[in-house]
């Protein structure tokens, strides 16, 4: 007797197979990436020192590459470099593998790990000579706490780092730093003092970071809304709609029609 499938089995059969045919593929790319990292983790520890650390901070910059493309691969490479900053004890490149990893962990929500790792790497570099070091270490502490809703526990670490950061004029990561604090200080509705925060900012060059842009005029009109100044949270927010489009990223545009609507809501504008 024969047995006939029916068109929807054979249809189902075809989907899973190419879903596990996709699953195959990722799998392999990472064993592969995999792979490579071992085998030059195995083979760097008998070159010279100054190549070790090329290594390692060459394993760091592919790493990060990798950050808003493939978390899995970031992973392997800041692994590898960890190790090897670890054996040959490269603090610089240890921090920046640290710093990596811990990206990886808060982004799968692993908020636990990534604050243990980097109170670990706080604590062996505390007594060394390691100024950008430490202050990275502090940001991202705080950037974990922050993204656990954990905004009191993580602003004295972000106000430490921008200490140092402008002692070392990194200002790119004073900008950062500030940028976090602010948005602390309005999550625990300190609005005047995000408002001073958010208005060194923008007297700042910050033009050339979309990101931030976005972030500062969406974050001033919340400050301005915060202290009841509705009619100068909506000047800032149809400055911020006159920008260029290039200026802003895509969720800058939710942020600020969301808040937008609020400030015409006090306005009576409904």
């Amino acid at each position: 007797m024969k047995r006939f499938m029916s068109p929807l089995i054979i249809l189902n059969f075809k989907g899973v197979s190419k879903l596990f045919s996709g699953i195959h593929i990722f799998l392999i790319a990472l064993l592969a990436v995999t792979f490579i990292a071992d085998q030059l983790e195995a083979r760097v520890l008998v070159q010279s020192s100054e190549i070790k650390h090329d290594i390692v901070d060459s394993l760091n910059a592919k790493a990060a590459s990798f950050r808003f493309t493939n978390l899995d691969s970031m992973s392997v490479y800041a692994d590898s470099a960890y190790n090897i900053a670890t054996a040959i004890d490269h603090i610089p490149g240890l921090i920046e593998a640290s710093r990596l990893k811990s990206v990886h962990m808060f982004v799968k929500g692993e908020y636990s790990d990534a604050l243990e790792l980097l109170f670990e790497k706080k604590l062996e570099i505390e007594n060394l000579n390691y100024a950008r070091e430490k202050a990275m270490v502090d940001y991202y502490i705080g950037i974990v706490f922050n993204a656990s809703g954990n905004y009191q526990a993580g602003l004295p670490y972000l106000l430490e780092a921008v200490d140092i950061f402008r002692s070392l004029n990194e200002d790119s990561y004073v900008l950062q730093a500030l940028n976090n604090i602010g948005v602390c200080y309005i999550r625990l509705e300190k609005y005047q003092e995000a408002l001073d925060i958010f208005l060194e900012i923008q007297a700042a060059e910050h033009d050339s970071n979309p990101g931030l842009v976005t972030t500062l005029y969406v974050n001033l009109a919340y400050c301005y809304y915060g202290i009841g100044e509705f009619d100068k949270a909506e000047e800032i927010l149809l400055e911020f709609f006159g920008l260029p489009i290039a200026s802003i990223n895509e969720r800058g545009y939710g942020f600020g029609y969301f808040k937008l609507g609020e400030v015409h809501n006090q306005q009576g504008l409904y």
